[in-house]
């Protein structure tokens, strides 16, 4: 419940302010204690890093969730917007197709996917597309 209100939040908080919500995070994770819950805090805190545009530290936090959960498409997707974010856009598209691949309906990671094809001026590969791309294929060049 409190992560969607923190993400809202976390890009218009003035960048004096960043400093400490960051090493708030950094505290948190220091001092967390797994104790079989469902929650993915390396995830949560990678998401929060990234909307702060701390897209180094995001990676870091985003490599242990993807290690401990290799089968998370959200994992895959927040990789490849932190990735994105670092400009390291062929390893971002991998990310984003890797969500897609996991998740075939994730639109979100479909139109990272597209949004990247774009940037790194290569088509989609049709070995990888599947009939709910077909918005995305058509929708390209408008």
């Amino acid at each position: 419940e409190l992560l969607p209100r923190l993400l809202d939040v976390l890009p218009t908080t003035p960048a004096a302010t960043r400093g400490e919500v960051e090493r708030s995070l950094l505290q948190l994770w220091d001092n967390w204690f797994p104790i079989g819950e469902p929650i993915d805090m390396a995830l949560c805190l990678g998401l929060a890093f990234s909307a702060m545009d701390r897209f180094a530290r995001a990676v870091d936090f985003l490599e242990l969730s993807v290690k401990e959960h290799p089968d998370s498409a959200p994992a895959a997707f927040a990789m490849g917007v932190a990735r994105r974010g670092l400009r390291d856009l062929r390893a971002a598209r991998e990310w984003a197709q890797r969500a897609v691949t996991l998740e075939p309906g994730f639109g979100q990671a479909r139109a990272l996917r597209a949004v990247l094809d774009e940037e790194l001026d290569t088509p989609l590969d049709s070995s990888l597309v599947t009939p709910l791309d077909t918005p995305l294929v058509t929708g390209r060049g408008r």
